[in-house]
Order: C-alpha cells, then structure tokens, then sequence
C-alpha cells in the first residue's frame, strides 16, 4: 500500500514537470513567433526607409533599410552595405518623415479653420482681426496637437 502512493506519488510528479517543460517550451515558441512576426513587418512595410537598430550591446545603427534576408538585416550606410544579425537586434525605430509633417501641417490647418469658424458662429458681428488672432491661435494649437501627436519617432520592441 505505501508503495502504491508512493509510485502515484512519482508519476504524478514526472508528469508534472513534463507539462511544465512543454508549457515553457511553447511559451519561448510563442515569444520567438512574435518576434518573426516583427521582423517581417519590418521587412515588408518599412523596406527603403531610414531607420536605427538597436543592438544587445547598446549600438545604435542608422541606414536605410535595403532588405531582410537570411538571417540578416541588410542596411545601407553611405555608399556601403551591412549585415546585422536578426538576433543581435532588440529594438527598431523609425524617425518621422514627410508623411508625418504633412499630417501635422493638416491639424495647423485645421484647427485654424475650426477656431476662426468657431468664432465668426458666436460672434456675427466679428472684425477680421479678431477672426484672423482666433485662426492663428487654431492654427497654433492644431499645429502642436498635430506634431505630439503624429511627429513622433516609432519604436518596434522586438523582445
């Protein structure tokens, strides 16, 4: 009898710590098809662009994107190519550009075009001075809205 409980007792141990490796296995699985996941996205949205990896050892690389193949971030510095390894990487970002000032150029707009109309409702009998400081306080709000929210560097946290 004290046997019996004590194979059960062993069995049920080895079992759980089976599911426990497997469960941990698929959990580092799991974290590695994140990161493949990134990866591609970077390679397939952000192909040409400039960029800068941020490597394991705190080095920061700055280039153009040219592609993402075997195994390798392909980036071009200058005149010249480099590789870095996928693995080497921790993190990507991505500096803002034109289509980021654009957007923040349309919320300057905007918000002009709101305040300067939100102004000429209330008040009918409004001078164009008044209409003209109301549209350049828009513009400036709109504009600083638009830049703290679209002109902002992008991160991609790989791990």
């Amino acid at each position: 009898m004290n046997q019996k409980r004590f194979t059960s007792l062993i069995t049920v141990l080895i079992v759980a710590l089976s599911v426990n490796a497997v469960l941990a296995q698929s959990a580092n699985s799991f974290s590695e098809q994140t990161k493949l996941i990134r990866i591609k996205k970077i390679a397939s949205e952000w192909q040409g662009s400039l960029l800068t990896l941020h490597t394991r050892d705190g080095q920061e690389i700055d280039g153009r994107l040219v592609k993402v193949t075997g195994g390798n971030y392909h980036i071009e510095i200058g005149a010249r190519e480099i590789e870095i390894p996928l693995a080497d990487v921790v993190k990507v970002s991505f500096k803002p550009g034109a289509p980021e000032l654009m957007l923040s150029f349309a919320s300057a707009i905007m918000g002009g075009a709101f305040l300067s109309g939100a102004f000429l409702i209330a008040n009918e009998d409004a001078k164009s001075g008044d209409v003209s400081l109301a549209a350049v306080l828009g513009m400036l709000g709109g504009g600083l809205w638009g830049y703290t929210t679209f002109y902002e560097t992008e991160v991609i946290e790989l791990e």
